[in-house]
């Protein structure tokens, strides 16, 4: 697996085994775009991930980052892309402090975001005001010992090259308006 580190850093924040620093103590601002990058490859399973980058920094460090990208639904509108701490470290209040932030920055009409249910059920959203949308099916392209994101064959297109669905368990979709 090319992200074991990522993984087992989840696994350890899961258990109460990462490094505990509180938000409080985290300076936030807008982070450059090849930093930012760099850092969600580094820290997220997903990787990539374009927009505005929000961080947290602890001793001159970046602790943790959150990724808006436009939404061209409507004016104002932005979708959370991405979200992660530095590996095995677990920023306490830092969703909140960052999104604060944003919101604040940004002055947004509406915000989105997916959870990939495979990984949490985003509860913890409702919280911060996002309201719970929808669940939707997900999956990815597999061939071989390859896979690929669905969107990577748009529709069927992936059964053209000799692929298959591995469904997983699905996206929760929230919104948090303003």
């Amino acid at each position: 697996c090319e992200k074991f580190d990522i993984v087992k850093s989840i696994i350890r924040n899961k258990l109460g085994q990462s490094l505990r620093i509180g938000a409080r103590k985290c300076e936030v601002s807008m982070i450059d775009r090849t930093i930012g990058r760099s850092f969600i490859k580094e820290n997220h399973l997903m990787g990539g991930g374009g927009g505005l980058y929000f961080g947290l920094t602890y001793n001159d460090e970046l602790v943790s980052l959150l990724v808006l990208k436009k939404n061209n639904s409507e004016e104002r509108a932005y979708e959370i892309s991405r979200f992660c701490h530095k590996l095995n470290t677990n920023v306490v209040g830092g969703f909140s402090k960052l999104l604060k932030y944003a919101e604040s920055t940004l002055n947004p009409n509406f915000i989105s975001t997916f959870i990939d249910l495979r990984y949490g059920c985003g509860n913890y959203l409702q919280d911060f005001g996002f309201e719970f949308i929808n669940t939707y099916p997900s999956f990815r392209w597999i061939k071989s010992n390859q896979s690929w994101h669905r969107m990577k064959f748009p529709g069927d297109t992936g059964y053209d090259v000799g692929c298959y669905k591995m469904w997983d368990c699905g996206q929760a979709k929230f919104i948090k308006r303003y």
